[in-house]
């Protein structure tokens, strides 16, 4: 299995859709998996969507909290790969800032990709999650961290066996959040806690 940063986006415009990435062609048969954080939106019902290759995109998760949406959607590329546009929508008010990503995982399961998802906040400086099942040792994850209102100095960091692919990625001028996110191909074991220190 093969995990990498296809692309990444800071956007501060107010808008009701980002582009997440522009003139982007992913490799045939890969696992697409766009994870963000949009802030001023509320609970609207976001979509994404592509304008090159009309993917299917299934989203995994949705987190409404303090007037920001954490998000993430998973596609899968055809054999033949299209230079595509990549759209998150809102669906509703507009947002004032996204940072988000694409990861290309080729190698993966692409039938059922997403065996397990967990999220967490709170406001110490270890946010800890603990996955339900224990993690096969073939398995990729993902992991975004996110910290809004005035964050400060400081950057997220990838604990052992993790690469840290993004780890103080602004918002394009909106400096009042900071967006992680990190990856790691394999070799988890135990269903250990997820730490990612700020």
């Amino acid at each position: 299995m093969n995990i990498t940063l296809g692309a990444s986006v800071g956007n501060s415009n107010n808008a009701t859709s980002y582009a997440i990435a522009t003139a982007y062609t992913p490799p045939p048969y890969a696992l697409l998996v766009a994870m963000g954080y949009t802030n001023g939106v509320g609970s609207d019902t976001f979509t994404m969507s592509d304008s090159g290759m009309s993917l299917t995109w299934t989203k995994f998760i949705s987190v409404s909290a303090g007037g920001s949406e954490e998000w993430g959607f998973w596609a899968v590329s055809p054999a033949t790969p299209a230079s595509t546009t990549i759209t998150l929508s809102t669906g509703g008010g507009s947002g004032t800032h996204v940072v988000a990503v694409v990861f290309e995982i080729t190698g993966a399961n692409t039938t059922t990709p997403i065996l397990q998802v967990k999220n967490a906040a709170g406001t110490g400086i270890d946010p800890t999650t603990t996955f339900a099942a224990a993690l096969l040792t073939t398995s990729g994850y993902l992991a975004m961290s996110t910290k809004g209102v005035a964050p400060g100095g400081g950057q997220f960091t990838a604990q052992s066996g993790w690469t840290a692919d993004i780890n103080t990625h602004g918002t394009g001028g909106a400096p009042d959040a900071k967006f992680g996110v990190q990856h790691r191909a394999g070799g988890e074991t135990p269903a250990l806690p997820v730490v990612f220190h700020y």
